[in-house]
């Protein structure tokens, strides 16, 4: 799919290689946020959708090992998904490639995690607690936002060439409605 897109630094190549930066730096960011709550097979579909020779960033904080890991790596995931539908978003009049299928996977790992209600509150070995699932638990709405945002985005710019994926956009968007409280709903009820 090709789109009217900013250009970074003069061509087109230069855009897609950034947009290509920002997604496999998210995808690292998300491996070692969403680490064990994923099906395997998406997280190797993701990548496989990835140009392999584009190097992922060294965000600072990512590979710290200490403290508030999974907040700032949830930050860094939110920035970047900002970053790529900010990419996606601006117009000019360079036709760029764009990698829908590799959005569209990016928006689909996000929307599918979902933090179980069992782990929270056990550490990753059972044993003492941990605030990783309440942290994520309580940034997935978040996230989940600025996903639908960059796939709604990705939708928008890709126009008619976008449409082989409307199909699966109105799943993962049927899936987030099916989250949603709905009125009425008490307590009580399950």
């Amino acid at each position: 799919c090709f789109a009217l897109l900013p250009h970074v630094t003069g061509a087109a190549s230069a855009w897609t290689s950034a947009l290509q930066t920002v997604l496999a730096t998210l995808h690292g960011i998300l491996s070692l946020t969403l680490v064990g709550l994923e099906d395997d097979v998406m997280v190797t579909a993701c990548r496989a959708s990835l140009d392999p020779t584009v190097p992922s960033l060294v965000l600072p904080g990512s590979s710290d090992r200490s403290g508030p890991r999974t907040a700032t790596l949830v930050r860094q995931a939110a920035v970047l998904l900002d970053t790529a539908a900010q990419l996606l978003g601006r117009s000019c009049t360079t036709a760029v490639p764009v990698p829908l299928s590799a959005l569209l996977a990016t928006a689909a790992r996000i929307l599918d995690v979902d933090v179980p209600e069992a782990s929270a509150g056990a550490g990753a070995t059972g044993g003492a607690p941990t605030s990783r699932p309440s942290t994520l638990e309580g940034a997935l709405p978040g996230l989940r936002c600025a996903a639908l945002h960059l796939l709604v985005t990705a939708l928008r710019v890709g126009g008619q060439a976008a449409v082989p994926y409307h199909a699966q956009a109105a799943r993962l968007i049927a899936g987030q409605l099916g989250r949603l409280p709905y009125a009425g709903a008490t307590e009580s009820c399950t």
